[in-house]
This record gives structure tokens, sequence and C-alpha cells, in this order.
């Protein structure tokens, strides 16, 4: 039987071959990294588009978005303000924020760029501006 190629060793045709998610809204769960994929269209705001491949349990599962011209880390603002009522949320009275570690790094056959941090990730929704947190304790 023939041995699965790990994804870093994987090229980035590889990468595009994967699904998206059946729905816009589908949730996939947390991911452990993900893999940045420059599109070749350019959004409204003159920079160029990215689509990523979510990593869980080791193996690339799905393509995300493909219309984001932007990352957020943490969420807009930076705070990791998921699911606790955004800007006038719990967090925001109390001005709480955690550190996180987030890291990036260069795939070595393909030359794409992945993300990840100390923790799982979440993802946010894939519109223009895509927001990437990170699971709390």
């Amino acid at each position: 039987m023939k041995e699965e190629k790990h994804y870093t060793q994987w090229t980035r045709e590889e990468f595009e071959k994967l699904p998206y998610p059946e729905s816009f809204h589908n949730t996939i769960g947390e991911v452990e990294s993900l893999i940045i994929l420059p599109e070749t269209h350019v959004h409204d705001s003159g920079f160029r588009c990215m689509s990523f491949v979510a990593i869980q349990n080791g193996k690339p599962t799905y393509r995300i978005s493909g219309c984001s011209d932007v990352i957020h880390l943490g969420g807009v603002g930076g705070y990791n303000w998921q699911n606790s009522g955004g800007l006038y949320g719990e967090r925001m009275k109390t001005k709480t924020t955690f550190a996180n570690g987030w890291r990036i790094d260069c795939l070595p056959v393909s030359g794409l760029l992945r993300i990840f941090s100390n923790k799982k990730l979440s993802l946010g929704v894939s519109v223009s501006d895509f927001e990437l947190f990170f699971e709390e304790d």
C-alpha cells in the first residue's frame, strides 16, 4: 500500500483540486492551520484575492473563500472577539485579551504560506475581510 504524501510535499495544483464546503455558511469546525492560496483575480481594493486550504487532523480538507483580500488575525482589531458579542461584548467591558503566538512559514515544495498558532483555529465568514480566530482554553 502506497503511503499518503504529507501536505508539505503537495504542489499548488494539488491544493487547488480540493473541494469547497457545500454551503457558504457551512462551518467546518476547528482547523490546525491554513494554507494561503493567492488567486489571479484582483479585489476591488486593488489587492489580489486569496483562498485558503484548511488543515484538519494533519490533512488538507477544504478550500475556503477566494474573495478575501485581507486576513484579520484574531478578528478585526486582533482581540479575538469571536462569539462574544463583538465590539460591545463582555471583552470590551473588561478589556481582556489573550496572547496567542501567530506563526507563518513557507511550504517547501509549493512555496505557499501556512498560517498557524499555539492553539486550534476557527474561521470567520468567508467574505472580503476574512477573520481567523484562535480557540481559547
